[in-house]
């Protein structure tokens, strides 16, 4: 990865976390960027699936040749609706607008006159409709017997810590709700320019984790009574991370206190956030960013 195509974001381990969260995988390998008809064969791969865009390498050959040679190559469409492109250049645009380590562009086209950043046009371009979430959903339902456990959060930019966590509260309860707070939530909470997925884009990221039972849409962040007894919810559960209570002057959790249904739940990577996701990229800013250029050009000139 390195050598074709730059550092990556996460590591190998916190990709096979990511991957091993999924619903829809059953086995995770680590294969070289080129010659992967050796490793197909090596572990009793039938096909090999990818994205209809091209994969160059640095010699300019097709890192799928051998395997569309072989017949055993397989084109699919990328899920619509979701562009790790476009979440990529909102995560360049916001280092900008909070100058964010020493790397900034103050001709970043996305400024407003009032020097704000402005993601409205560019993350609402791109819709997921009810079928979309429906293919994500888990057919299960829950018993009358169940514990069920909902786990409400932003979820933005879904990653390896929010697996291990999700991981970590399947170990309570039988079924589990995960509760997506909206857009305008968290930017009350954090500022301009969040979250960098919007609702849509992080409850399909939810929906495809493997530990997840449903997802609530736009959740209110205050939990009421009436919500826990519709959705007969028996346990809630919360992270190691500070609960903001300044923004909405009230803590979201007090009812589940109340009635002693609370679990908080210690995360193997507690420190592991948006944060952590934008860091890394600010130290790799000249990388990523000649590298993302070049791909809206490519995009720019289909």
């Amino acid at each position: 990865m390195i050598k074709q195509k730059g550092p990556p974001i996460f590591s190998d381990e916190e990709r096979k976390i990511l991957l091993l969260g999924c619903r829809w995988v059953d086995e995770v390998i680590m294969m070289p960027y080129g010659n992967k008809l050796e490793t197909m064969e090596r572990h009793n791969c039938d096909y090999i699936i990818h994205g209809k865009e091209p994969t160059i390498l640095l010699d300019g050959r097709d890192s799928y040749a051998e395997t569309k040679k072989a017949n055993k190559y397989i084109s699919t469409e990328r899920t619509y609706g979701v562009s790790t492109t476009s979440i990529l250049d909102r995560i360049i645009q916001l280092i900008n607008i909070y100058k964010i380590g020493n790397y900034t562009n103050t001709n970043n086209s996305n400024l407003n006159k009032n020097n704000q950043i402005s993601f409205s046009l560019q993350r609402n371009s791109r819709s997921v409709n009810a079928l979309r979430i429906a293919e994500f959903c888990n057919k299960k339902r829950p018993t009358k017997n169940d514990t069920i456990l909902y786990v409400p959060g932003k979820w933005d930019l879904f990653h390896c810590g929010h697996v291990l966590f999700l991981q970590i509260a399947r170990k309570i309860a039988d079924y589990i709700i995960v509760g997506v707070y909206s857009d305008q939530t968290i930017q009350q909470m954090k500022g301009k320019g969040f979250p960098l997925m919007n609702v849509y884009e992080r409850s399909l990221s939810v929906l495809a984790c493997r530990y997840v039972d449903d997802v609530i849409i736009d959740a209110p962040y205050i939990i009421t009574n009436d919500f826990l007894k519709d959705l007969r919810i028996n346990k809630v559960a919360y992270g190691l991370r500070k609960v903001d209570k300044k923004t909405f002057h009230s803590c979201p959790y007090t009812i589940p206190k109340q009635l002693g249904i609370l679990t908080k739940l210690n995360s193997p990577l507690p420190h592991f956030c948006v944060n952590t996701i934008i860091l890394r990229i600010v130290k790799n800013w000249e990388i990523y960013s000649k590298r993302q250029e070049q791909k809206n050009n490519n995009l720019r000139n289909k």
